[in-house]
């Protein structure tokens, strides 16, 4: 998936700071586009669409690769707001997918014993079964293990870009959950 990267630059980087302020001001809000459009007239311009058509041939957009975010709307179903995970993916590719977030999340060159190991693991679950996150962090091969346990170490991998958004993911990839009202299920 590739995104368009537009080259922006202003003259007068106080005055577009000013402008932005005073139109923040008067839209308490502002949505993306709103945004693109405030920059855009602190530019110049009357909006993002007349700075698109106004770039010219030597300054196309430069096209970038985007993290691909499929794997991670496959996965953040069992995630709460605050990354942390609610339940064990029944199936077995889910269950790859959040085996990296957890890999991404150890730390580089770090060494824990086995009870270490286990309450980092218990700091980015609520289900309470650290064995179970071991074991398939050891069958995945993202973690290496000691025979006698004394001896944990994340295994440095190469991140393949179908799970970078995984890696990168953040509080603000978690889609707002909905709470149900019980009284309309009661109720009928």
């Amino acid at each position: 998936m590739t995104k368009e990267i537009f080259p922006f630059g202003v003259p007068d980087i106080s005055a577009l700071a000013k402008h932005i302020k005073k139109e923040i001001d008067e839209n308490k809000a502002p949505s993306h586009l709103e945004v693109l459009n405030i920059l855009a007239r602190g530019a110049g311009f009357k909006n993002f669409q007349h700075f698109r058509a106004s770039i010219a041939p030597n300054d196309a957009p430069i096209m970038v690769d985007k993290p691909n975010q499929d794997a991670l709307k496959k996965i953040t179903k069992y995630f709460d707001n605050n990354l942390v995970l609610m339940r064990f993916p029944p199936k077995e590719s889910h269950r790859e997918l959040c085996l990296w977030f957890f890999w991404s999340r150890i730390p580089q060159n770090a060494k824990f014993n086995e009870i270490a190991f286990s309450k980092f693991l218990n700091g980015l679950h609520s289900f309470g079964d650290a064995a179970l996150i071991r074991r398939y962090l050891i069958e995945y091969d993202f973690v290496s293990r000691s025979r006698d346990g004394s001896d944990y170490r994340r295994i440095e991998l190469e991140i393949p870009p179908t799970v970078q958004a995984i890696v990168n993911m953040s509080k603000d990839d978690i889609p707002v959950k909905k709470k149900r009202d019980n009284a309309a299920y009661i109720n009928g």
